[in-house]
């Protein structure tokens, strides 16, 4: 009996730490959006790190981030893809 439950209990609490484990390396940020526009010949000034920034975290705004970008004279494509990293 014993047996049983320190093994349905393993089963659990390996079930429960899978989403945990499996998000950490999917997880990007306003870090990732600064990298990679730094990486595509960009400054990486305050109004970049202001759009990034916005682009990220539990309440992202993708639509600012590009926007804010754009002004920056970010092409689209480029602007896009960034705030795509800092939105996951």
């Amino acid at each position: 009996m014993k047996r049983r439950l320190g093994a349905a209990l393993g089963v659990l609490v390996s079930a429960a730490a899978i989403p945990f484990v499996t998000a950490l390396p999917a997880q990007a940020t306003a870090e990732d959006c600064k990298t990679y526009l730094s990486g595509a010949g960009y400054v990486i000034g305050a109004g970049v790190e202001n759009a990034c920034n916005m682009g990220s975290g539990p309440f992202p705004k993708p639509e600012f981030c590009i926007t804010q970008l754009q002004s920056l004279q970010v092409t689209p494509e480029h602007a896009g893809a960034a705030c795509e990293l800092a939105r996951r």
